[in-house]
């Protein structure tokens, strides 16, 4: 459980952060309608909150202090508008988020808050469309909303790759041939943002890479590693929990994706067009040795996963 524990600790800190966003946006809401949606999102936010502390604990694990700085990106927009828009794009990361969660086995108190927790940010997604719809702020284009071609195109790709891996330790043992169409498939999606869109950016940004971009290498290492031992349900599940953060730093409110289509300022379709015609890549044969799994380890710690390093060791009895 221990990654679920993490996740659900992640959730509280965006929670949080959430909390602090409806209430700095109330304290410049003009309109009842207004201050009334966003109190209730407040609400629905602390209410998240203690469900979210709760389940941590049930489950045995820490509960996390920390409070994420997604309020910092939302009052940093320019407009009313515009924070109403990122704030709702963060609650349709959360519940991305949470439907992953649900996918778990979980106790059935903990399953029954996520639900209703999941319930409760899709009404609230759909009340500030209808009062942004109403107000006439809403983007005409839904793409300026949800994401242009190139963010739909890798969100997807993540989404298929997500599928494969759930697909891959389903039953008791390891689907080969799905994991064997996962490995292929994430390496092909690492090659596409290290060889094409990385530096397409850089190139835009007059040589200067993205300040996220090391860090993203980083973790697209990690990543590289963990698919070079054979498949097993201790290396699967390390994949999730580094593959589960490093989307949503790409993915996420002010993630990478919308930091890319905001610099390649409508040429995003261009650049999607470039990514659908990457070619394959080659893929090496599986290898276990202690030299593997001790350059695993490091590629792991090395991107701060240290903890997903610790717990692949303990499962596969070398800690």
């Amino acid at each position: 459980m221990d990654t679920v524990v993490q996740r659900l600790n992640e959730l509280l800190e965006a929670e949080r952060a959430g909390v602090e966003v409806a209430s700095r946006l109330l304290s410049e809401a003009s309109g009842a309608e207004l201050r009334e949606l966003l109190e209730r999102v407040r609400g629905d936010e602390a209410w998240s909150c203690a469900g979210l502390a709760r389940a941590a604990a049930r489950l045995g694990g820490p509960v996390s202090q920390g409070r994420g700085d997604f309020a910092a990106k939302v009052i940093a927009e320019p407009t009313l508008a515009a924070r109403l828009q990122l704030l709702n794009r963060g609650q349709g990361w959360v519940v991305k988020r949470l439907e992953a969660l649900l996918a778990e086995e979980l106790p059935s108190e903990v399953g029954e808050f996520l639900r209703e927790m999941k319930q409760r940010h899709v009404a609230n997604i759909e009340a500030c469309n209808r009062f942004l719809e109403r107000s006439g702020e809403r983007p005409a284009n839904p793409a300026a909303r949800e994401g242009g071609a190139l963010y739909r195109f890798l969100a997807a790709d993540h989404a298929r790759l997500d599928a494969l891996l759930r697909k891959a330790v389903a039953a008791d043992r390891v689907d080969g041939a799905a994991y064997a169409e996962f490995r292929a498939g994430l390496l092909k999606h690492i090659a596409m943002e290290e060889k094409i869109l990385l530096p397409e950016v850089q190139r835009r940004r007059g040589g200067e890479p993205l300040p996220i971009a090391a860090r993203l290498r980083l973790e697209h290492g990690a990543i590289a590693a963990l698919l070079v031992p054979p498949p097993t349900r201790a290396v699967a599940a390390a994949l999730r929990s580094v593959l589960e953060a490093h989307n949503a730093t790409e993915e996420g409110p002010g993630g990478l994706y919308r930091e890319c289509e905001r610099i390649l300022d409508g040429d995003g379709d261009e650049v999607a067009a470039r990514l659908r015609e990457a070619p394959e890549v080659p893929v090496a044969p599986h290898v276990d040795s202690p030299k593997v799994r001790a350059a695993t380890r490091r590629a792991l710690e090395r991107a701060d996963f240290g903890e997903v390093a610790a717990q692949l060791e303990r499962e596969n009895g070398t800690a």
